[in-house]
């Protein structure tokens, strides 16, 4: 289980307004492997859902992704580069929902309110597999008790606004599960749920993606969930990987200062001392400015003056397996390679 499914080489997904370009994802890259776990974090607006909106060509208009690759392997091994494909076209439609499928952030936003949830979940199963309404009933059923909804025989034929934040969300688990993808991307799925739900909705994330051998991508701001539940993490900042490698490295020796000042930033169980928690100086540039050098470098106590404020860092492997966007720690340009 060790081959690259997924490959995202130097991805820029930009949007275009009347007077300004916004570079939302600026040359993001990394390698998936088949039944492994990448979590991608940061703070609001760093890139993090463009990204894997980007993946399966759903950027909403005016953003386009203008350069890179998306290199997929399919299951009779040829590899397709998503971003070469249409984002309305016959060909991506194929590969959403059944190579790749997504949790979206907001279930009751996403869940139409005038259909049943079984309608919805029908309609995936149906668009991808020729079977009757019949038997794609009867496979939702059994995915709505796969995901732990109870009295699955009902809740299919009710709408969105009748469940709980907690239902919904396992309704679009379920949704999103329906025709076995093989690459499942879970965009803050615990963020429109109660805290006491939220453990239960990773937990089950997880035996899902043990059982069918899963490929995942989480996307969160939450490092607590990722130290859980992914075997790598990339750590984005205004568009940027600024930090990627195993999550264990990462998270016992990060080398960004970006990455340094979010974990300072996590509260401690068990830390009796009664003091506030380390904030990061300053705020989020403009994405409008044209802010020059390291993105990070007006928040930074470590900038280098008259390069970090005019140069760009490009990412480098610091450590064997472990990238930083960092001059602190040299210049070599490292390259991934797709399947």
């Amino acid at each position: 289980m060790d081959r690259v499914l997924l490959a995202v080489e130097d991805l820029k997904t930009h949007f275009f307004y009347d007077d300004v370009t916004i570079r939302a994802v600026d040359g993001v890259s990394f390698n998936l492997r088949e039944g492994e776990t990448i979590g991608i974090v940061g703070e609001s607006g760093c890139g993090k859902t463009i990204t894997g909106m980007s993946i399966l060509q759903l950027v909403p208009m005016p953003g386009k992704v203008i350069g890179g690759k998306i290199l997929l392997r399919l299951v009779d091994e040829r590899v397709i580069d998503i971003a070469e494909l249409e984002p309305r076209g016959r060909e991506v439609r194929k590969i959403r929902g059944k190579e790749i499928s997504m949790i979206f952030q907001e279930p009751m936003t996403s869940l139409n309110p005038v259909y049943t949830i079984g309608n919805q979940i029908i309609e995936g199963i149906r668009l991808h597999n020729k079977i009757s309404k019949v038997h794609a009933r009867e496979m939702a059923i059994s995915l709505l008790s796969e995901v732990g909804i109870p009295k699955a025989e009902e809740i299919i034929d009710m709408y969105s606004f009748q469940l709980s934040g907690g239902m919904r969300q396992r309704a679009m688990i379920a949704m999103a599960l329906s025709c076995n993808p093989r690459l499942l991307i879970a965009d803050e799925p615990t963020t429109a749920i109660d805290v006491t739900i939220q453990a239960q909705i990773l937990e089950l994330l997880k035996e899902i993606q043990e059982k069918r051998k899963m490929s995942m991508i989480l996307i969160t701001h939450n490092l607590g969930i990722v130290a859980e539940m992914v075997d790598d993490i990339i750590v984005m900042y205004l568009g940027r990987a600024v930090e990627q490698g195993n999550v264990i490295d990462v998270y016992d020796n990060p080398l960004h200062p970006y990455t340094k000042a979010l974990m300072r930033s996590i509260p401690r169980l068990g830390d009796r001392q009664r003091r506030r928690l380390p904030v990061i100086k300053g705020s989020i540039p403009d994405p409008h400015s044209n802010l020059k050098g390291c993105m990070f470098q007006p928040r930074c106590d470590k900038a280098i003056k008259s390069l970090c404020d005019t140069e760009e860092p490009s990412l480098i492997e610091a450590e064997e397996g472990h990238y930083v966007r960092c001059f602190l720690y040299g210049k070599k340009e490292v390259d991934f390679y797709g399947p």
